[in-house]
Order: structure tokens, then sequence, then C-alpha cells
């Protein structure tokens, strides 16, 4: 699994108590953070097409607002809840919101710890060559970017996805590493996290709210277990209906979240305790111990034994 790097905190921060941020209030339509406010208030260049910020959300939440520029929110550490449209959105370690220009959100922290990662795109940062192209594109991302869906937010849940959290996190070191400003490098790693995300199939125009979390968290109690058939009875739905439900808010299926449940708890076993991996693959729901190594190198692209055997 994709672990914090210690790193992290040498990105620049968004000081939100001493600038514009912390004299935002309601109406949220009529307030803006414009990429100077932001940049006057970091150590960032300020020409750049494109910025990360760490925002550490320990300190004091951040009011109603909205942007000049395209903004990418990678959870390094939650849970932290985002605010729009009335709602409460509930985001996890691992997860990406990607607000539109549009969009008007505010953050709160569910814990003193959490962490988000802001990958912030300019006017600019799409205005020729291949992003150009990219913004242009037919895709669910391109076409959201461009609002010709109507909707502010998109939502991926990625906790369970180690391939794009892994490009999160080289971009984060690469930018670093360059001393904030772009690099080819840096440039090719934005390039292939917009082209993961953009044929990703599983995504949100919604995201968690309080009803679906509560699904989620009888799944993290129960997912060694359960079925749609049971969750189903659970809350009193119709199995259509919670296929539906589920699948609108968070772009999963119930089976395919009850199956990263098990891979996550199975990943977790492995690297943290001795127990046999035919002992774990029983433990988290499998039957089958020849069947949970096939799932599980397929979703993990290593074997049980290899993840037991790096730990």
């Amino acid at each position: 699994m994709a672990q914090a790097p210690k790193f992290i905190f040498d990105l620049p921060k968004f000081d939100q108590a001493h600038s514009p941020i912390a004299d935002i209030m309601l109406p949220a339509q009529n307030k803006e953070v414009s990429t100077e406010n932001i940049l006057n208030h970091t150590s960032l260049p300020q020409n750049e097409p494109f910025f990360l910020v760490a925002h550490d959300m320990s300190s004091e939440n951040t009011p109603f607002h909205k942007h000049d520029f395209y903004e990418i929110i990678y959870v390094q550490k939650g849970p932290v809840t985002n605010l729009i449209e009335q709602e409460e959105i509930y985001m996890f370690t691992g997860d990406i919101f990607i607000m539109n220009k549009e969009s008007v959100h505010a953050l709160k922290a569910s814990n003193p710890e959490a962490v988000i990662i802001n990958i912030c795109l300019r006017d600019a940062f799409f205005a020729e060559g291949i992003f150009h192209e990219f913004l242009t594109d037919k895709n669910p991302l391109s076409n959201f970017l461009r609002n010709e869906n109507g909707r502010h937010y998109l939502f991926y849940p990625l906790a369970h996805h180690p391939s794009i959290r892994s490009i999160i996190q080289q971009i984060i070191h690469e930018y670093i590493s360059t001393s904030y400003q772009k690099s080819f490098t840096l440039l090719a790693l934005l390039l292939l996290l917009l082209a993961e995300l953009a044929k990703c199939e599983e995504y949100s125009f919604h995201g968690i709210d309080k009803k679906t979390l509560s699904i989620l968290d009888y799944i993290e109690n129960h997912y060694a277990d359960t079925s749609l058939k049971d969750i189903a009875h659970v809350f009193n739905y119709s199995e259509a209906y919670l296929s539906r439900f589920i699948k609108k808010h968070t772009g999963l299926s119930v089976s395919t979240i009850i199956t990263h449940k098990k891979l996550y708890h199975a990943y977790e076993a492995l690297s943290q305790t001795t127990y046999p991996v035919e002992m774990i693959a029983h433990q988290v729901g499998y039957k089958s111990t020849s069947h949970f190594y096939k799932v599980f190198q397929k979703h993990y692209d290593k074997t049980p034994d290899e993840v037991r055997q790096k730990h």
C-alpha cells in the first residue's frame, strides 16, 4: 500500500490563518480565492502553470470559497468532509476530488491529523500542446473540466488504487526535488495522472453522503461474510435500488467494494502479522486460498507471498 512520504511537509503550506481565505464568509458565491492570493502566502514561483500545496487541516476549517483554477484535491490522510451544495461529502485517505472553476466548497477536518494535497492547474496549463488536446478530448474528466455537464465536482474513490496513488506520490517527490519548478518529468507525471483518471470508470458526481457512509460503515464491519442481499435486507432496500444508489455515489458496485475491503485487510494482515496466508484468506472471507491468490495478484500486481517477504 502507498504510504505517506516523510517529505510530504516539504511542500509549501497555505497559511489560511494569515491570508485572504480566513476572511471568506457566506454567501460563498461572491467569494473567490485567486491564484495570487495563494501564491503570495507561500514560497511558490509566481508564473508556473500549476502548483502544489499541502493543506494541514489540524488548525481550523476552510470556509466556503471558490477558485480561479482547477483543483485536484488528494486526501493524503483523512477523513475530511467537503461541504458542497449544502451537502456533506466524506473523503477518505487516497480519495481524489476534482473541482472545476464553478465549484463552491468548504472543508472540515474529521481528523486533526488530516492532510490534503492540492494540485492546482491554472488556465495556462491547458492553453496549448498535449494538455490542450486533453482538455478538448471527449472523456468524462475533460467534459467535466469544460463544465459541459453542469457538475461542479468529480469524485474518485481511489483508496484501493495503488497505481494512481503511486503517481501522485511521484508528482509530490518530483515537485519538491525541482524546487517547485516544472520539469519534463513532472509534466509527464501530471499527464499520466490525468490520463489514468480519464479512463477510470470508478467515479461519481455525487460522492459519499451520510446515507452512503452508513452503508459503507456496515460493509467495513461485515465485509468478510456479507453480500448485496444481506446489506439490502439490513437497510430495508431492494437489491436493485441499493446497487444503483451505491454505484451513483461511489462509482463502484457493492461487490467491488466488498472485494476491496477484503483485499485491503488481507494486505494489512500480510504486512503486519505472521499469520499463514491460508488463515488470512479465510479471515477476510475467502474459502478458496487459490482464488484469493488470483484475486489478490490481479489487484495489487504482486502475490501475497511477495507482500509478506517485503515486510
